[in-house]
């Protein structure tokens, strides 16, 4: 019995300094940037320019605007946080093919943007890439598609529960950071130690604009009960297709009738889902 107290002193001395690790540690185990552009949209054949932003914090911003057939529609594609927006030059080739423009810029400490990765810099760089579709291309807000990846989920949710946008489009994403790290270290309360939130089922809860969940079930990386969580976060008209592949590749894009279900939010057709 007398060694029931240091035992248990012990354990909790572990279990903080454990606690505390999560702590120091999750800025790098969320946020992955790389500075080298590994490709570009011209290496697909795209015509693009160079976007050159500025967030609201003054860090600069660098991305790309690719010109579309279709002269009203634009998507904002929101990338993860891995490397920078090279590794999505696939995601815009694909969604060009639908017709609208794409535009899309790094985060703030990633690719050729300045500044240091940061939840707030994310938004930022949101809100950035937004008012100059809106100001400068003079896009009408409900002609924009918030598509994000991932991470980029939340990013995308948080500017649709900000703005009036035309629609959501949510791939891969999760809950929230707190609830991905009570999966990845169950044996501790590691959602308590989270100061990164990403929360976006709370903008998903919202948003008044349509929503499509995209998640494949054999994702090993985001589970897929996190789509389900969004898509009972999310307002009707709503939508949950679920994709080919993992969570990383392009497989994704052979899935059966995802084009379709694009091509409806394209055409606002999307209230007529069930």
């Amino acid at each position: 019995m007398h060694l029931v107290g240091p035992i248990l002193e012990v354990f909790g001395i572990a279990f903080g300094l454990y606690g505390l690790t999560l702590f120091v540690r999750q800025h790098w185990i969320v946020f992955k940037p790389s500075r080298d552009l590994a490709a570009f949209p011209s290496d697909l054949g795209l015509r693009y320019e160079d976007l050159l932003l500025t967030t609201a914090s003054g860090v600069p911003l660098q991305g790309w605007y690719v010109e579309g057939s279709d002269s009203d529609k634009v998507i904002l594609c929101f990338a993860g946080s891995i490397g920078n927006i090279s590794h999505e030059v696939s995601t815009i080739a694909y969604l060009g093919s639908l017709g609208p423009a794409v535009a899309i810029v790094d985060y703030p400490g990633f690719g050729a943007s300045g500044g240091h990765p940061s939840e707030r810099g994310f938004y930022e760089a949101a809100d950035a890439v937004w008012q100059h579709v809106i100001t400068q291309r003079r896009r009408k807000p409900e002609d924009v598609i918030l598509f994000g990846r991932s991470l980029g989920a939340a990013v995308a949710a948080y500017l649709a529960s900000r703005y009036s946008c035309g629609t959501l489009v949510c791939h891969g994403g999760f809950a929230s950071v707190p609830e991905v790290a009570a999966s990845a270290y169950p044996f501790v309360p590691a959602r308590y130690f989270c100061y990164i939130r990403f929360n976006t089922r709370k903008y998903l809860r919202r948003c008044s604009c349509p929503v499509l969940v995209l998640h494949s079930e054999s994702d090993t990386v985001i589970p897929f009960r996190h789509a389900l969580l969004l898509f009972e976060a999310a307002s009707e008209p709503k939508q949950l297709l679920r994709l080919y592949g993992n969570h990383y590749g392009n497989d994704w894009q052979a899935t059966p009738g995802l084009k379709q279900s694009l091509r409806e939010f394209l055409a606002g057709r999307e209230r007529t889902w069930a």
